[in-house]
């Protein structure tokens, strides 16, 4: 997967990290990505992350807090589905 360059020169590797750089980014640089001619974090979601979903619903919004919490809740439900799995998992092998 390619990297994001936001254009103060902070590199995002994936969506918790732009999770991240979104939560501290002033709008100044929030609006060269997302204005009204282009969305480059749905684009950069739907290029190299391939989250269809995500992407549609973060283009639909040049709200900062609003694309925060989109992200908030993808970032979290995945981190819960992986502690899930983990889980189980580990408890198949102990039962073994």
């Amino acid at each position: 997967m390619n990297s994001f360059y936001i254009c103060n020169g902070r590199e995002v590797h994936n969506l918790e990290e732009l999770l991240e750089v979104l939560q501290v980014i002033d709008d100044g640089t929030f609006y060269h990505h997302v204005n009204d001619e282009k969305n480059d974090f749905s684009n950069w979601i739907l290029g190299e992350v391939k989250d269809k979903v995500l992407a549609r619903q973060v283009s639909k919004t040049k709200d900062k807090e609003k694309i925060i919490l989109l992200l908030d809740k993808r970032v979290n439900n995945d981190a819960k589905r992986k502690q899930f799995v983990i889980a189980q998992i580990k408890e198949a092998i102990e039962n073994e």
